[in-house]
């Protein structure tokens, strides 16, 4: 996980017709779509701390999701060693995105929005054709279909990171805000671990925050 855009003059830099900090809004998105698509490791754990990614935002904004993840999200890292951190998160990851038996919070696309609720579905090739648009194919290290939210959210910021503010802003309202609601729902509803909850409370709120910027 880089944290390309976190720190320097860059990062207060707006693009051109975008109301926030660009570059900080690539590195929020970027960091937690690897955070919800990788299994957490005490590395990752480690670097989040001394990073301190989320002590600022890239929105101006009083919006009590994305605070409330903020918040929770520098309390659970202040709450016990990266080692038993990355234990809690790791078990955690297992049971509520990959399963052991049922997924708790699926974090696909395609089983919220298709009618039958199957990976690979129409979703799946939606996104896929938006992100042949852009010339981007999936990178080796993804597995998964191509509408897991983790590589949803790394696109919006790679769009953000490449000065296209409109069409990441269209990306997110249509394809990323349509589901992400009913996920994070399934996850506040399903996790006992705070790093997830505060995971999917910064995630629907940045969505929510960039689809209806102006």
């Amino acid at each position: 996980m880089k944290a390309e855009g976190c720190n320097g003059t860059d990062v207060r830099r707006k693009e051109e017709g975008c109301p926030f900090d660009a570059r900080a809004g690539a590195a929020f998105f970027r960091t937690i779509g690897s955070l919800l698509y990788a299994e957490p490791t005490e590395g990752v754990i480690e670097d989040l701390t001394a990073w301190r990614l989320f002590d600022a935002l890239p929105f101006e904004t009083d919006d009590r999701d994305i605070l409330a993840g903020q918040e929770a999200m520098r309390n659970w890292l202040a709450s016990a060693p990266p080692a038993s951190l990355a234990s809690e998160a790791r078990g955690e990851y297992l049971r509520l995105l990959v399963g052991v038996g049922e997924v708790l919070a699926c974090p696909w696309a395609s089983v919220y929005l298709d009618c039958d609720g199957l990976l690979f579905g129409e979703e799946t090739l939606a996104v896929r054709a938006e992100f042949r648009r852009f010339g981007q194919k999936l990178k080796a290290k993804y597995r998964e279909p191509d509408d897991h939210l983790g590589i949803e959210l790394e696109f919006v910021g790679m769009l953000l990171d490449q000065g296209e503010y409109k069409e990441a802003k269209r990306f997110a309202r249509e394809r990323v805000l349509t589901w992400v609601g009913a996920w994070n729902a399934d996850v506040q509803a399903r996790s006992s671990c705070d790093y997830y909850r505060a995971l999917g409370n910064l995630a629907e709120a940045g969505i929510r925050l960039v689809s209806e910027k102006h």
